[in-house]
């Protein structure tokens, strides 16, 4: 009776990841649309268009988000191929390992194909100069007069009178320096809990003191 659920938990881990790829892909095709721009792809990961000189297409991130929705199918197909079996071995689970196999060297080329992609990425770092996203640091403005102490709610109330009238100007994105804030987004803090925590992953390390340094 356990045939084919071992199949199915990995492919649906496959799929997990498959799906997180896939939504960076999509991410990718969409902020560097003209309409955004907030990135480029270099020469080499874009192709032209047949007849306007000035588009690039990013077939690679297209083709891996295609890729990525496939193997998100792949659990469903084992479901398929097990459900309304009757119980002991069918030679219909011969077909399994085929899904599982090509399931498991789709995600690998996947990742190894998405790491040389983000190699040819480019972030178009002066965005922000742009007066028509001042509006994005409202709730930073907002935090920065509480911390000034400005009640919340009447901080709250003059920042969205000037949002989106034009008169909303803000600060350089260095000047928010409370934790969390554009300025100041307290990723150190994190990244040093993190490997804090991979290093109480040591060998011989009883599950109670595990415990112990996770909770410290």
């Amino acid at each position: 009776m356990s045939r084919g659920r071992t199949e199915r938990q990995v492919t649906g881990a496959i799929a997990s990841v498959a799906n997180t790829l896939g939504r960076f892909a999509s991410d990718v095709i969409m902020f560097m649309s003209p309409g955004y721009r907030f990135i480029s792809l270099k020469d080499d990961l874009t192709t032209g268009s047949s007849i306007m000189p000035q588009k690039k297409n990013p077939d690679l991130f297209e083709l891996i988000r295609a890729r990525c929705n496939r193997l998100q199918a792949v659990p469903g197909e084992v479901a398929l191929m097990t459900s309304g079996l009757p119980p002991g071995y069918n030679r219909d689970f011969q077909e399994l390992k085929a899904v599982l196999f090509d399931s498991f060297e789709g995600i690998m080329e996947l990742v190894q194909v998405i790491g040389g992609g983000l190699e040819g990425l480019v972030v178009r770092k002066d965005i922000l100069s742009d007066a028509r996203y001042n509006d994005i640091f409202s709730v930073e403005e907002a935090n920065r007069m509480v911390l000034k102490g400005v009640p919340f709610r009447d901080a709250y109330r003059e920042v969205a009178k000037k949002a989106g009238s034009g008169s909303f100007d803000v600060p350089l994105p260095e000047e928010y320096t409370h934790t969390g804030s554009i300025g100041n987004t307290g990723t150190e803090l994190i990244r040093k809990r993190l490997d804090g925590l991979m290093e109480s992953f040591t060998p011989g390390c009883s599950p109670g003191e595990l415990c112990e340094k996770i909770r410290n």
